[in-house]
């Protein structure tokens, strides 16, 4: 072991207290160590990948190494984590194989049906409790996400089989598990997401054309990934929305590669050719720290279970340890208000815990002005200005650099409803539900009227929740509606909600995506969207508005409507089924529905 104290090199962050580093040499040579994974027995334990190995470690440095049968020798393991079971699983795909070690060495694997043996990309455990590996072939078809439940049963998805993605697919990398409970993988230059069912959806394509490497799931409820061919370095950081940020390092070509969340509420990750370990806060400000020991090849990384950051050497043959700021880091508990002006300079109120003196406070990675540490539990602050008509995390971070993250605590009105507009509370809801992103350039258009196009996508985000994305399909009968084809932006949409009973067009082949919804149609769409195609409402009894009678259209509806709670009506005493629906009444109607 050599232990040893470095100064850090800072960008965008005050003065941080120094680290210190200490490096393990593994036994066997050049056994080119890779994924490393905190153990269920308070070890570390990593994948030897040249020697066919896996290594476990104690704190205090004691090594135990398992040899590993492989198809192809010094290539075919890569990651390695800690399953639900209390064993270690790794893939071994090269050989068509899975595999799992548990505490005591006892290596078993499983089979994996695969066209060709792949190299292995990295695994994680997903939120259902399976295990999701990557199998990467580059350029060449197919290119695959696995699934191994802990019996050993295992299933493959095809990504190329599924138009899945925003740009051309390579071959999956890097995995983590999403705070969605869908799986984020890097592909290339492509970010992915593949939910537990199987279902692929390409998210984002890196408009610098760099590819990513690692994935993590952040502290703060979003994905961060390494960039390993850009220039300058990157980070970067990509919402569970969709929305993509990057973050350059000091070291142009340090060439980032693993990255992790850690207690201290920051990502940390390695720079191979840097050979730095680099520190990013929430809000993108970023620290480096130089390794001791040179062309060392930090490689992958992660949590140790003495709250620690472990990492693995791969030149080098080392296993490493930093420390990371001592103490709890602070926690975010609430904001107060939770909305104001897109133009900044709205007095807030931040309430949780560990906050110390001097501490910072940024709301999408802006700086609040007037910070004002109260006490250890609550900051005084003025909002900066940030873009219109979306939700931004808070982050709070202590001079330690100890941060602690509200997940989309602030929502910046849109222009055109501010606090005091009559829908500003539907609108605010809908948007964190993320069952809206407005009408573009920083406004909602609560004036405009719902089309039949629009309202798809309003009621199945409602309906199935602030993730949800429908599938894509094809083939005989799919495109059942003459004037809806995949030109349509939402064209998934609309056959998704014909495919689950909600509606069945405006004729026998349309579905008039142009036209105007009225109330009367709203109620069905509404009432279905919340309950079901097989729902029925109760025969109208024409004593609920005065224009609605027993032989109006659709007047059950209308009245279920009503008895749901869903609508007063449109003032005195009536409904209005012939009126069309504006954005700012869908506003209304959804949050009623949907987000009671």
């Amino acid at each position: 072991m050599k232990p040893l104290g470095l100064v850090a090199l800072l960008l965008g962050a005050a003065a941080a207290a120094a680290q210190t580093i200490d490096e393990f040499p593994i036994p066997t040579d050049a056994s080119s160590p890779q994924g490393i994974t905190a153990g269920p027995d308070g070890n570390l334990w990593f994948v030897e990948q040249a020697a066919d190995k896996i290594g476990r470690m104690t704190l205090s440095g004691t090594f135990t190494e398992f040899p590993v049968s492989v198809a192809v020798s010094g290539a075919s393991l890569f990651g390695i984590t800690s399953g639900p079971d209390g064993n270690l699983w790794f893939s071994d795909l090269l050989s068509k194989k899975v595999g799992k070690i548990a505490t005591d060495g006892t290596i078993t694997e499983y089979p994996v049906d695969l066209p060709h043996p792949f190299t292995s990309g990295d695994i994680v455990t997903g939120a259902d409790g399976a295990l999701w590996f990557t199998a990467n072939s580059g350029f060449f078809n197919p290119r695959m996400i696995g699934r191994a439940d802990t019996s050993g049963n295992t299933v493959t998805y095809d990504l190329w089989s599924s138009p899945c993605c925003a740009g051309p697919i390579d071959g999956p990398f890097g995995i983590a598990a999403g705070s969605d409970g869908a799986l984020w993988f890097t592909a290339g230059r492509d970010i992915g997401r593949i939910e537990a069912s199987g279902f692929a959806s390409g998210v984002a394509y890196l408009s610098t054309g760099f590819a990513g490497a690692m994935i993590a799931a952040g502290p703060d409820g979003n994905l961060w990934f390494t960039e390993t061919n850009s220039s300058p370095a990157k980070v970067a950081r990509i919402t569970t929305g969709g929305v993509l940020t990057e973050f350059s390092v000091p070291t142009s070509g340090g060439v980032p590669s693993g990255i992790t969340a850690a207690p201290d509420g920051n990502l940390w990750f390695t720079e191979s050719s840097g050979n730095k370990i680099g520190r990013i806060t929430p809000f993108g400000a970023v620290t480096e720290f130089p390794l001791p020991t040179q062309s060392a090849g930090p490689a992958k990384i992660a949590p140790g279970p003495d709250g620690a950051i472990w990492f693995t050497e791969s030149a080098a043959n080392q296993i490493g340890r930093i420390t990371v700021a001592s103490g709890t880091p602070p926690a975010v508990g609430a904001v107060s208000p939770a909305s104001g002006l897109a133009t900044g300079g709205t007095a807030i109120t931040l309430t949780g815990s560990g906050f110390v003196a001097g501490a910072a406070v940024h709301i999408g990675d802006v700086s609040a002005t007037g910070v004002d540490v109260v006490d250890s539990g609550t900051i005084t602050a003025t909002t900066p200005s940030l873009p219109a008509g979306r939700v931004f995390d808070v982050v709070v971070t202590n001079p330690d650099t100890g941060s602690g993250t509200l997940p989309e605590g602030w929502y910046a009105d849109f222009a055109d409803v501010p606090q005091d507009h009559p829908y500003h509370a539907a609108v605010e809801a809908i948007v964190r539900a993320r069952i809206t992103a407005g009408c573009g350039g920083g406004v909602y258009c609560p004036s405009d009227l719902v089309d039949r196009s629009s309202i798809a996508k309003f009621l199945l985000r409602g309906a199935h929740g602030r993730y949800y994305l429908p599938p894509y399909a094809s083939g005989p009968g799919y495109y059942k509606f003459t004037d809806v084809d995949s030109t349509n932006p939402l064209y998934r949409w609309i056959y998704e909600l014909a495919a689950e009973g909600i509606t069945t067009g405006c004729g026998p082949t349309l579905y008039c995506p142009d036209a105007t919804v009225n109330r009367a149609s709203m109620a069905v769409f509404l009432l279905r969207g919340k309950n079901g195609s097989s729902f029925v409402p109760p025969a109208a009894t024409g004593t609920v508005f005065a224009d609605v009678q027993t032989t109006t259209y659709l007047a059950r509806w209308i009245e279920a409507l009503g008895a749901a709670g869903i609508t007063s009506g449109c003032g005195g005493g009536n409904f209005c089924p012939d009126q069309p629906v504006t954005r700012g009444e869908m506003a209304k109607f959804l949050k009623r529905t949907f987000l009671p």
